[in-house]
């Protein structure tokens, strides 16, 4: 008899887990299937914490901020808000003013230049702005390693010239969209430094230039001689 029931105990008490996992299964089962079709009935339920409102808003605010500070950096904002921010500069810093004449000999324009230049203007973004200018640079001005001096009006006129005559042309394009420029050189080479003023008021010196070589580049504002 004694040993009938130890038998019978350990039966138990090896069927007893066995049965616990049995019913683990069966309900967590059909909990599966209630919830699956408790989403086929009603969608709002199956979100996740991430989709809740409040979340929504939160990631939207973050993205939304991700990209200014993208656009900032970019210089991708309208050309009013650029002009505001000259405005702004040149109470505190007035020698900015010069840099935006197109009178001065070697940056004047041609009438057809001037009207070019506002084909190429985007008003919906400063950095197209730059960009527009900048190609229709590359695709149109044939650079020349010859010694000569070359203006603005002379380089739009003959459609070729050095890095001189291409740097002149390329800053009277800018001056003429109000852009803030100027032609700096050393013994070798001459090249564009435009301005942008980002969101901080900080004063970002641009450097374009389109190489020894005729190729276009980017490079800081590191330079020996202005060329006023």
């Amino acid at each position: 008899m004694g040993k009938i029931l130890m038998i019978l105990n350990t039966t138990f008490i090896i069927l007893i887990p066995t049965l616990v996992m049995i019913l683990y299964v069966i309900f967590s089962g059909d909990a599966v299937v209630n919830s699956t079709e408790t989403c086929e009935i009603n969608e709002e339920i199956c979100k996740s914490e991430n989709d809740a409102p409040e979340n929504q808003v939160e990631i939207a605010f973050l993205e939304k901020n991700f990209q200014s500070v993208i656009d900032q950096k970019d210089g991708n904002v309208p050309m009013g808000v650029f002009k505001q921010r000259i405005e702004f500069a040149i109470n505190y810093r007035t020698e900015i003013e010069k840099y935006l004449k197109t009178d001065i000999y070697r940056y004047q324009l041609t009438i057809e230049s001037r009207e070019k230049v506002r084909e190429l203007v985007d008003e919906d973004s400063y950095a197209n702005t730059v960009e527009n200018i900048h190609e229709w640079i590359i695709d149109n001005i044939e650079y020349s390693s010859d010694r000569n001096w070359y203006t603005a009006q002379l380089t739009w006129q003959k459609k070729k010239a050095n890095c001189n005559g291409i740097s002149f042309l390329t800053c009277g394009m800018m001056r003429e969209a109000e852009i803030p420029c100027m032609v700096v050189a050393n013994h070798e080479h001459a090249w564009t430094e435009y301005l942008y003023v980002d969101d901080q008021g900080r004063l970002v010196w641009n450097i374009w230039d389109q190489g020894l070589e005729g190729y276009p580049a980017l490079s800081n504002n590191v330079y020996e001689y202005q060329l006023d």
